[in-house]
């Protein structure tokens, strides 16, 4: 369950939230035919050291990312209050595009942005930077037991390497969330961007 603040930031955003989540456990009758969850104290023990919570924005682009950006921004220090880590704060907003870029880079190939949006090349120092920032970041908030909230569009770029991000997010009950706007508003927002941009 998100803190408050966690839930009033994420309201912000403009479009609607499709959110992972676990799929509940069925009642299971005992040997005597007593319906029971299936908890056990082995469950208790589990829940008594709950891994922190890394909730996971990955776009898509021209969704309301930048609202929800900016929102993590402002409500930074009621976040940080809720025991939530949110890396990458920079002029009022979550900036975590040269991470985002280190994983959707070749490894050992220097490539151009490859779309409308992206502001960086592999090459730039900053994508490695980005990267090895962002490690930091998760590996302070493991140690603290504290939850962690990463906001980035190009996460959902089909060639990110998607494995070495969870693996990043290791020690973490990661929930993923993806915005969704209508598809004529959307195809509308993305034709202004690209002629903004010619």
């Amino acid at each position: 369950m998100f803190a408050a603040s966690a839930q009033a930031m994420l309201c912000l955003a403009s479009a609607p939230l499709l959110v992972s989540a676990a799929v509940p456990r069925p009642l299971q009758p005992d040997a005597h035919g007593i319906v029971s969850t299936g908890h056990t104290r082995a469950d208790t023990a589990l829940k008594e050291k709950r891994k922190p919570t890394a909730i996971l924005h990955v776009g898509p682009h021209k969704m309301g990312s930048t609202s929800v950006q900016a929102a993590l921004a402002t409500f930074h220090p009621q976040l940080t209050q809720d025991g939530f880590t949110v890396p990458g704060i920079s002029d009022g907003y979550q900036r975590l595009y040269a991470a985002a870029s280190y994983l959707r880079c070749p490894k050992g190939e220097v490539e151009p942005c490859p779309h409308m949006t992206c502001p960086l090349k592999c090459d730039d120092p900053e994508v490695q930077q980005g990267w090895d920032d962002l490690n930091k970041a998760l590996d302070t908030a493991r140690a603290e037991g504290k939850g962690v909230i990463l906001s980035a569009e190009d996460f959902d770029r089909p060639d990110v390497r998607v494995k070495e991000l969870f693996d990043a997010l290791h020690g973490f009950n990661v929930t993923t969330v993806v915005m969704y706007r209508h598809y004529f508003e959307w195809i509308a927002s993305v034709y202004g961007h690209l002629r903004a941009h010619e």
